[in-house]
């Protein structure tokens, strides 16, 4: 019986754990967080490694990582 009791325990911790963590926000269209911009089009100012600062976009940016 304590062993059917212990096991009890455990699975409803389990259980219940992603239950408490499931806090994601999802990204709209619209949606706004403060402190983030979410525009991949806008230009910023990006310094890579050992190079110079240039002006381009995230998009931009990550495709000069992913095809160099």
């Amino acid at each position: 019986m304590k062993s059917f009791a212990a096991l009890l325990a455990l699975v409803s911790i389990v259980a219940a754990v992603p239950a408490a963590y499931n806090e994601q926000i999802p990204l709209g269209e619209q949606a706004t967080y403060p402190g983030f911009s979410l525009d991949l089009n806008a230009r910023r100012l990006v310094q890579m490694d050992g190079q110079e600062p240039i002006w381009m976009t995230e998009l931009e940016k990550v495709a000069s990582y992913c095809f160099t």
